[in-house]
């Protein structure tokens, strides 16, 4: 039988001190921020998501080095790398590499599988920093595996955690992490890395649907998040589910709270069991981690639903309780870009880009810019279509009015081709997107809102969301004048400009075209609201504030509406209510031309006047 040295435990009454004194207010007792890299296969469950949340909202605790993608079985790790994304997003967080791994197993302990992660891990142990690196593994060790085995010399440098493995010492195989890539938790234990091992069953910090919704729901985007993981599982509402992955990142915040024992590694079995009879190198083992929502005290999580909570602003200005109304999180939210090589057209160059976004998906765009651009920075503008358009339409190389069928509709219907295209003819840098629900994002949008609104998300909210990660995305690149950006949108395209204008100060100027902008009280009781899809819905928006106090909360913002008197999606008199509530806020500004309101006659259509209205606009105020 394997001897094992128990770590004494703090006493009783030092951790009853401790609690009571409120220390998880502070950092952990180490001298010094933790860096840490974590591997993770966040998209396989729930446990993943709580484990980033704590990470990302403890920066007091942790230095994040980048967050890795490691499968958890064929065809997962794209997955499982826009759910990071989708957490990273949730949290407010921004600026953390986010690095693709291994999409499958070790073949065995000598060959890795070499991926982006398996380098990262490797580069980042060669880099200065105060304090040794720590590598956390949630899912299967592949990407840590393979990162000693490309680099041995890497366990000098690093240590290594992982949370995964049947119960210590003696508890029965079949834990995922373990099955899904037995040769990389072999790796683990067999090559003399410094190992910190958080094992299944020795540790549990559970949560239940019940206690989810009490501690979790309603009180920030993170949360209904969070919450909404835990209730899309099955069970009852006091059903407990085991939060491994949050045990362990725990567990290196506040060691101090686990037993550790030291123990020689084991051989690991075909079925996960342990062979205590073949032994390898020292690896610390945590136990005695646990803690449950309804059992007092529970610091762990008392300390998790306080971080969540915080995470959500105060609300102390009109901005701030939009973005809860919307559900997103006020601060700029992060984007990973895929850049394809720039075309040549008549006039302007179009180059694709690409990124993930939440739930999964990818937003399609096209950038545009004069052909002779040269090396100085540009303005730019976002470009957004209506329902019947998408990226292609606004991108053509033709300007002007023509039929257009985009995909996945059938009948034609007359549109101004072109446009974002042509404003990079006269100097602009454009960004046009296919939102979603349009042209190839599928045509489900309707569909695709109410699925958002019952779990706890706002159309517009995910609009919003998608909008602002392009806006991260051209405040980013070389060529675009950082300051000087705004948004503009025709229709469906108005009214998430107008949303997304209102939620992100980055914006010099704002330009919602047709958009059914007005007030709301007026279009409900005087419209025809059956006009607009369920994305142009706000839940709750009217017990806050109506559109008018929206764009008076920008003032002195400089602020363009197209509000035909006769189209069907704004009356004339919502939009006059409109601005008779934001030019005080204007005036008082000092900048009362700077709210322009283009209010010719005509119906529901971007004519070629109003572009060239539009274009007067942005020359004078971007």
């Amino acid at each position: 039988m394997t001897a094992f040295r128990l770590f004494k435990p703090p006493p009783a009454s030092k951790k009853a001190i401790f609690l009571l004194l409120g220390l998880f207010a502070y950092a952990s007792p180490l001298c010094a921020r933790i860096r840490i890299i974590i591997d993770t296969d966040a998209g396989c469950g729930l446990a993943d998501q709580f484990a980033l949340a704590y990470a990302l909202l403890s920066p007091e605790i942790f230095q994040i080095e980048g967050i890795t993608a490691v499968h958890d079985g064929p065809g997962t790790l794209e997955r499982n790398f826009l759910e990071i994304h989708q957490v990273i997003g949730m949290a407010g967080a921004s600026g953390i590499p986010v690095v693709r791994g291994a999409d499958r197993p070790l073949n065995s302990v000598k060959e890795p599988v070499d991926s982006p992660a398996a380098r990262f891990i490797i580069e980042r142990s060669k880099a200065a920093g105060a304090g040794e690196l720590v590598v956390l593994g949630t899912g299967p060790a592949t990407n840590l595996a393979s990162a000693i085995l490309l680099d041995p010399s890497i366990k000098n440098r690093v240590t290594f955690a992982w949370a995964g493995g049947t119960k210590w010492p003696d508890g029965k195989g079949g834990e995922p992490n373990s099955r899904l890539d037995l040769a990389a938790q072999r790796v683990l234990f067999t090559t003399g890395v410094k190992l910190k091992f958080i094992p299944c069953g020795n540790n549990r910090l559970v949560q239940n649907r019940a206690a989810s919704a009490r501690n979790l729901r309603g009180i920030s985007p993170l949360g209904d998040y969070l919450h909404l993981l835990m209730a899309a599982n099955r069970g009852t509402s006091r059903e407990e589910f085991d939060i491994l992955d949050l045990t362990a990142i725990a567990a290196i915040a506040h060691p101090e709270l686990a037993h550790w024992l030291t123990a020689p590694a084991p051989w690991v079995f075909d079925d996960g069991d342990y062979d205590t009879g073949c032994t390898y190198w020292p690896m610390d083992v945590a136990a005695g981690l646990v803690e449950s929502p309804d059992s007092a005290p529970a610091p762990l999580w008392d300390e998790f639903y306080r971080k969540v909570r915080e995470a959500a602003p105060a609300g102390e200005s009109v901005r701030e309780e939009l973005c809860r109304v919307l559900n997103v999180h006020p601060n700029p939210p992060d984007v990973q870009p895929v850049e394809g090589p720039p075309e040549k057209f008549s006039g302007f160059t179009r180059q694709e880009v690409t990124w993930p976004t939440i739930f999964g998906e990818y937003v399609p765009a096209y950038v545009c810019k004069p052909a002779n651009a040269g090396a100085k920075k540009l303005p730019a503008m976002i470009c957004l279509s209506g329902t019947s358009g998408d990226r292609i339409l606004l991108t053509s190389e033709f300007y002007g009015i023509a039929d257009y069928v985009s995909i996945g509709q059938k009948e034609p219907h007359e549109m101004l081709h072109g446009w974002a295209s042509e404003l990079a003819r006269r100097g602009y840098l454009t960004l046009a997107m296919t939102q979603r629900g349009l042209g190839d994002r599928g045509r489900t949008g309707d569909n695709q809102s109410k699925a958002a609104l019952i779990r706890g998300f706002t159309s517009q909210g995910i609009h919003t969301h998608e909008i602002r990660q392009a806006l991260t995305y051209l405040s980013r690149r070389p060529d675009v004048d950082s300051q000087r950006i705004g948004c503009t949108g025709m229709s469906f395209g108005g009214i998430t400009t107008f949303y997304t204008t209102a939620v992100d100060p980055r914006f010099k100027v704002a330009a919602p075209l047709c958009g059914g902008v007005g007030s709301l009280r007026q279009m409900i009781e005087i419209g025809t609201p059956g006009y607009h899809g369920v994305y142009w819905w706000v839940p709750r928006i009217l017990l806050h504030f109506d559109q008018g106090e929206l764009v008076a909360a920008q003032a002195p913002r400089p602020y363009f509406i197209a509000a035909p008197l006769d189209d069907i999606g704004m009356p004339r008199e919502a939009v006059q209510e409109l601005l008779d509530k934001a030019l005080p806020a204007y005036r008082q500004a000092g900048r009362p031309e700077a709210l322009v309101a283009y209010r010719p006659p005509g119906e529901h259509a971007f004519t070629l006047e109003m572009f060239e209205e539009l274009v007067k606009f942005l020359d004078k105020y971007l």
